[in-house]
């Protein structure tokens, strides 16, 4: 009778631990900014460096404009940042990107994000909304990170989030991406809607110009962060 109690006990464990070492964990470096010389600085802080589905860590970006007169900051869909994301330095597709989530999203209609079960579901319309930013004063936005966001270990930087593109949602499992494009949008309080960028600027995180100025320029800072696998089995 022992021996069976202590036989169903065992298994009941390594049941137990089968279903922790299929859970998604992960460990983050701290971002690693390298600032550009554009009249702006971005910097980034991570909140949290274990990352699980149930555990996710906070990633905050601050913009900050750096020189003398206002600039005026445009992104697409939400302002500052519209929607960003983590990109594998050595992965060419998408299907390595981490959408950095935010409960912003629901805000607006242009966007609408799914994660549920390793599955991503992202429709956007890429409605440009430009703000002005003054001199000093920083603007800052909070992003989650979880476990089933994440498909690869490596090197991830910081850029705007692929749109039209289909890929991989946590370890083996299936994501799908839809785009829509659409020039009308209502446009929010104290926001100001522009004529949509042209593609070739659409991979940058934002742009901006000065408050008199009529060019918009790019804007790439370079801020990554690295991923790695969390061992769940301890060293013996």
């Amino acid at each position: 009778m022992k021996r069976r109690a202590l036989l169903g006990t065992i298994g009941a464990s390594m049941a137990g631990l089968a279903g922790c070492l299929g859970a998604s964990e992960y460990t983050l470096s701290e971002p690693d900014v390298e600032q550009t010389d554009a009249p702006l600085r971005i910097d980034a802080s991570l909140s949290g460096k274990d990352v699980t589905i149930d555990g996710p860590a906070t990633l905050t970006l601050t913009l900050e404009n750096t020189g003398e007169d206002p600039l005026q900051i445009r992104a697409m869909n939400l302002w500052p940042f519209g929607l960003p994301a983590l990109q594998a330095t050595d992965d060419q597709e998408y299907s390595g990107q981490i959408l950095l989530l935010s409960e912003r999203y629901d805000e607006v209609d242009s966007v609408n994000v799914s994660v549920s079960g390793g599955f991503r579901s992202v429709n956007t319309r890429s409605d440009p909304v430009s703000q002005m930013l003054e001199p000093a004063d920083p603007v800052s936005q909070e992003y989650t990170i979880r476990g089933d966001v994440i498909t690869m270990d490596g090197t991830y930087e910081l850029q705007r989030y692929g749109q039209g593109t289909s890929g991989f949602v946590g370890r083996g499992q299936q994501g799908n991406v839809t785009a829509q494009q659409n020039n009308t949008t209502a446009q929010p309080d104290n926001e100001t809607i522009q004529k949509r960028p042209e593609q070739d600027a659409a991979r940058h995180l934002l742009e901006y110009r000065p408050q008199d100025g009529e060019e918009y320029h790019a804007y790439q800072p370079s801020v990554s962060v690295t991923v790695s696998t969390k061992s769940l089995i301890p060293d013996l």
